[in-house]
């Protein structure tokens, strides 16, 4: 028994530093531990560590301040439900965007969200519209496994999305967070926004509603540079940022699952 609860605070300490995770895996566990922990004295400041250590994640701050408020109120039961709510917020966000989309046939979007992914595989589009995304390269993981489901994808340089707008029926891109006038998303969707507004293109977002946080939640989100080498080893000063807000009054529909 020792073991097992040792293994669990082992994990949310691991969490802390997990960057590679997607934030849904992070959540994801974060709950399992606290089921296992829910009456160890230790749970509710690993699980701020985790909000802490995590401040670009959402929904890991979500879930976390989830934790803690059943934890505060001692249900177990509420805790248990919240893997199905984000599970069901997130189906039905999918579910509403590809019903709204059916019969587009060429769609643009930025990196890799697996929502988007999801969504695209029920709409079946003739062709998708992706730029690589670097440093990374999700766009170019996101296209191969396109191109494996059998829909087409068309791959190109990230400053590049003016090239095929004139090909495009819409936008649909994700996010990693959603406040109450903006999004966040990976850099670049500012740009991508602009331009389908210039070209009349809709543009949509789909995500999950356990993104979404509060001025109050908000005020703990950041958004984390990225080493600078990986942009020049000029000694000038770089900015590299993978994220950027977006105005979300650029936005056509957001599809959340609420």
């Amino acid at each position: 028994m020792q073991t097992d609860l040792y293994n669990y605070l082992s994990t949310l300490e691991r969490l802390k530093n997990d960057n590679v995770s997607s934030s849904a895996s992070i959540a994801n566990e974060m709950i399992n531990c606290s089921l296992a922990l829910f009456k160890d004295d230790r749970l509710k400041n690993k699980i701020l560590d985790i909000i802490e250590a995590q401040s670009s994640m959402a929904m890991v701050i979500n879930v976390g301040f989830r934790i803690l408020e059943a934890v505060d109120s001692n249900s177990f039961e509420t805790l248990k439900s919240l893997k199905e709510e984000i599970l069901e917020f997130s189906n039905k966000a999918i579910k509403d965007a590809a019903n709204f989309l059916k019969g587009v046939k060429n769609i643009a979007t930025i990196s890799y969200s697996k929502t988007v992914y999801d969504t695209l595989l029920l709409i079946k589009p003739e062709r998708v519209y992706l730029s690589v995304a670097h440093p990374a390269k999700e766009g170019e993981m996101l296209a191969n496994r396109l191109c494996k489901d059998n829909i087409d994808a068309v791959l190109f340089e990230d400053s590049s999305y003016s090239l095929v707008m004139k090909d495009v029926d819409c936008v649909l891109v994700g996010a990693d967070a959603i406040f109450d006038n903006t999004f966040v998303n990976k850099t670049g969707t500012f740009s991508l926004a602009l331009l389908a507004r210039e070209f009349q293109v809709p543009f949509y977002v789909v995500s999950c509603a356990c993104k979404y946080l509060d001025s109050k939640k908000r005020a703990l989100f950041k958004i984390k540079d990225a080493p600078k080498t990986e942009v020049s080893d000029s000694s000038c000063f770089v900015i590299n940022r993978y994220f950027e807000e977006v105005p979300i009054k650029f936005v056509n529909k957001m599809f959340l699952g609420r």
